[in-house]
């Protein structure tokens, strides 16, 4: 059985390294549409913003949740964690609407890409980077069951397919 202060490390650091792939993805994405000019860009650029905010609510809910039972709070803070999750699930799914309603204006209105090279190299590196950061939340998964890691996980898999694509 692991000690709740190493599962609470373990999850702020699952936490923290969601938000440097985040970012990461964030500078590289924002350099990529303003090189390219790609709508598919611009939307997956706006889809690792929302990436973001998802990450930081997760380290929210993980830290949160690490803190010890008090007076108002017999049983813990666990629900933070629950929480953390169900605000990913409702971003990811505005994420999704809010792209969908993009892809359907662009079926009428396409766009020309200026250099789809700088974009398909951030893709892979997006590829590259999403897929380190799915196999060490598993990882972290498999020693704490956190839900909040396992939601973000959920979420970045499901991101790793769509960049595949």
């Amino acid at each position: 059985m692991i000690p709740t202060s190493e599962k609470s490390a373990l999850n702020r650091r699952a936490a923290f390294a969601s938000i440097a792939v985040a970012t990461l993805l964030f500078g590289l994405k924002g350099w990529a549409v303003l090189s390219t000019g790609s709508l598919a860009m611009l939307g997956s650029l706006a889809d690792t913003a929302l990436d973001l905010v998802a990450s930081l609510m997760t380290l929210l809910g993980v830290w949160i949740a690490a803190i010890p039972d008090d007076d108002n709070h017999r049983f813990g803070h666990g629900k933070a964690e629950a929480l953390a999750a169900m605000f990913q699930v409702v971003l990811i799914s505005l994420s999704a609407i809010g792209l969908a309603v993009r892809a359907g204006g662009q079926v009428f209105m396409p766009a020309t890409v200026a250099d789809a090279g700088d974009g398909i190299v951030v893709s892979l590196i997006a590829i590259a980077a999403t897929l380190a950061l799915v196999m060490y939340q598993s990882y972290v998964l498999r020693r704490t069951q956190s839900l909040a890691i396992g939601t973000d996980n959920i979420h970045y898999r499901a991101d790793l397919v769509l960049n595949c694509a």
